[in-house]
């Protein structure tokens, strides 16, 4: 991942050619993985705009139904990229004290300062035991 965003960021209009590089084989369901930041901070280098290119290259591949992102559990200019490029948002809460405050915390940023298209896409998906 590290090598692609390198790139992107020398060529960002070539991007699309590279991306197919990140992508390996899951699993025996045909399941594609992008291979992850080798180091949290070759991550931190990535951005909002970097984020919505990686996913948009990925849809010009035009080989995916779905592209599922597993974003980590904060507010980063790589998160808000990708859910801003992002046709559905699926928020999965648990239910530990933990888990709440973070959401609460986040939940509040969200509102003021989430897109109209962010706020628009997000589904909360609760677990059965919160639902009542």
């Amino acid at each position: 991942m590290a090598e692609w965003l390198y790139y992107a960021k020398m060529k960002p209009h070539a991007a699309a050619e590279r991306v197919a590089d990140l992508l390996r084989a899951g699993d025996e369901r045909g399941l594609k993985l992008a291979a992850p930041f080798a180091a949290p901070a070759d991550a931190a280098d990535m951005n909002e705009a970097d984020a919505e290119l990686l996913l948009g290259s990925l849809v010009k591949l035009n080989a995916f139904r779905w592209i599922v992102v597993d974003l980590e559990a904060g507010w980063s200019l790589r998160s808000i990229g990708a859910l801003s490029a992002s046709d559905a948002i699926f928020w999965v809460v648990t239910d530990d004290s933990a888990c709440l405050g973070k959401t609460e915390a986040l939940l509040r940023r969200w509102t003021e300062e989430a897109s109209p298209h962010m706020c628009g896409s997000a589904l909360l998906l609760l677990p059965a035991s919160m639902s009542a």
